[in-house]
């Protein structure tokens, strides 16, 4: 690499960190995000709920990231019988995701993301250099639309939507495996 190519990343980096945060909006998205996370989870158990078959608590917690400093969330408890699930918020300022819920049982965790309404999966995203003669040119990029999804583990990672029955086995399995 020439000291022209890496004085050009240094100078790129200093800009982008020149952007100021808006910490307080930042945080109130989040939060607002996983308020929503939590009431369609309330949705999918509310039958259940009402009928004192299962208990769910918040609790708060702080959590701390590097670029909005420590703040405070809740955290869902679920319980069932002798059995009790957490969701644990993660973060917002992820790799690849707008956030993160863990859900936490004796038997496992199941991961919850923040991502595009039309994402399947994790994308690695290369981008060519565009005074190079092999550059591509892409399509305008869309605003994402964020939703909530499950992270299924298999051969590859994929991103299931967030529905009652898959919310159900998620549950299923970190619970009693």
């Amino acid at each position: 690499m020439s000291k022209k190519s890496f004085e050009k990343f240094v100078n790129q980096q200093i800009a982008s960190s020149d952007k100021p945060i808006n910490r307080d909006a930042e945080l109130a998205e989040w939060q607002s995000n996983l308020e929503l996370l939590y009431q369609i989870i309330e949705s999918f158990l509310q039958e259940f709920i009402s009928q004192g078959r299962i208990k769910r608590r918040y609790q708060s917690m702080q959590i701390h990231e590097d670029l909005l400093g420590e703040y405070t969330v809740r955290s869902m408890e679920i319980e069932i019988g002798s059995t009790s699930v957490r969701l644990e918020p993660i973060g917002t300022y992820l790799i690849g995701v707008k956030g993160r819920v863990d859900m936490i049982g004796s038997r496992g965790t199941a991961r919850l993301v923040l991502v595009d309404k039309d994402s399947t999966g994790p994308k690695i995203i290369v981008k060519v250099n565009p005074s190079s003669e092999r550059a591509v040119r892409s399509p305008p990029v869309r605003a994402p639309e964020w939703t909530w999804k499950i992270v299924t583990n298999g051969t590859r990672i994929r991103y299931q939507e967030l529905t009652a029955d898959s919310f159900y086995s998620s549950l299923m399995d970190v619970s009693r495996g």
